[in-house]
């Protein structure tokens, strides 16, 4: 039987004195995160330990959006509610949430959000970005973004039920069809390349939810499909011509696939950019080695690596990607969706303005990530 916060890790009186303790130590202590809530609340600072507040997002929203919503990556510890019918606290932790019973939280929850003192940015492995050279030409919006379970679309209707038919089955994920909210946040973002993971049932009937999102957002795509048809696949939508691409359907993992794509683009002032995107497993460490070895060809050329990389930065497998001269420009303002970049653009990343968090709010268990990055003249 699986194990649950709740109980498995801690008792209920032990829970609630740690908690207070925790609480109480953090009021004369200097904040050290923030989380981003809906209005009316907004940013609400954080200490180190157990901070009660009121949430403020929709109903049903995952736990997991919750955390991201907090600034920096990482901060989160775990997130408790005390359930008074059962008089139990249900726990939510970020990395283990397969024995987490806080799965999903409602407007007005009150909470205990737990996090820990910050290390000093210092602490994120960091290679010094090579020297600016050319002014940049252009600037790119370049956006990555886990929609969850495909958006929550019907098989082959962007405007259809929740995805409760063949051949994926049921999503249980929770907001139905989310795909009209999930393209507000794309064109708040306005980006003008955008990597999309967890594109379930995108390449159905033609590529009819893909054709339909692409027409919406006025953009042009590449579905990046996995070695199964119900598969995780991931898809790229871009404002520039897509000059050629390619996919990787079981390259990475031969079990249960996830897919990953590379494509190559023109911008406008005709300069040429790679772009690779994937959605890589938690427990499938040997598939960044792959990764480093499809994109070393590029590593001199204009490249954007964009994705849900289930991984933290710093990590191992992130040493991986830097020491194969890949660089995380904004490292810590990223937690597992990332992107990276080749050393010619790595100087040239800044963020982007940020997204509201009402936007996001029950659109998926990721925040989308936003950069702006210039291109330098040939």
């Amino acid at each position: 039987m699986k194990g649950k916060l709740a109980l498995g890790f801690l008792g209920v009186s032990t829970v609630v004195v740690a908690l207070l303790a925790a609480h109480g130590s953090a009021v004369e202590a200097q904040p050290v995160a923030s989380i981003a809530l809906p209005q009316p609340s907004g940013t609400v600072q954080l200490y180190p330990g157990c901070n009660n507040i009121a949430l403020t997002f929709p109903e049903g929203t995952a736990s997991q959006m919750v955390v991201q919503a907090v600034t920096p990556a990482g901060a989160v510890q775990s997130m408790w509610r005390h359930n008074a019918a059962q008089n139990r606290f249900e726990g939510f932790s970020p990395a283990a949430p397969q024995a987490s019973d806080l799965l999903t939280v409602n407007a007005l929850d009150a909470v205990w959000l737990c996090v820990a003192a910050i290390a000093p940015p210092a602490a994120v492995p960091t290679t010094t970005p090579p020297a600016a050279g050319a002014m940049p030409e252009e600037t790119l919006t370049v956006m990555t973004y886990n929609i969850l379970d495909g958006g929550g679309v019907g098989p082959t209707d962007p405007k259809g039920d929740w995805c409760c038919g063949p051949p994926r089955g049921c999503c249980n994920a929770p907001g139905g069809n989310r795909l009209p909210r999930i393209l507000e946040v794309i064109r708040r973002g306005d980006p003008d390349i955008l990597g999309i993971q967890e594109a379930y049932l995108w390449q159905l009937d033609d590529h009819a939810i893909a054709r339909e999102v692409a027409a919406e957002l006025n953009m042009n795509y590449f579905i990046g499909e996995s070695g199964s048809p119900d598969g995780a696949h991931v898809a790229l939508f871009t404002k520039f011509d897509i000059k050629g691409a390619e996919s990787y359907p079981t390259e990475f993992s031969a079990s249960n696939p996830r897919g990953a794509l590379h494509a190559e683009l023109v911008t406008h002032s005709g300069q040429s950019v790679h772009v690779f995107v994937v959605h890589l497993k938690r427990e499938a460490p040997q598939e960044v080695p792959v990764l480093v070895k499809e994109m070393s060809p590029y590593l001199g050329s204009l490249t954007v690596l964009l994705g849900d990389m289930n991984f933290e930065d710093p990590s191992d497998q992130a040493s991986v990607l830097r020491e194969a001269g890949w660089y995380h420009p904004l490292a810590e303002q990223q937690g597992i969706d990332q992107i990276w970049t080749s050393p010619a653009l790595a100087p040239h990343v800044q963020p982007a303005l940020p997204i509201p968090a009402e936007l996001t709010a029950g659109t998926s268990d990721h925040l989308p990530v936003v950069v702006e990055i210039g291109i330098p003249s040939p």
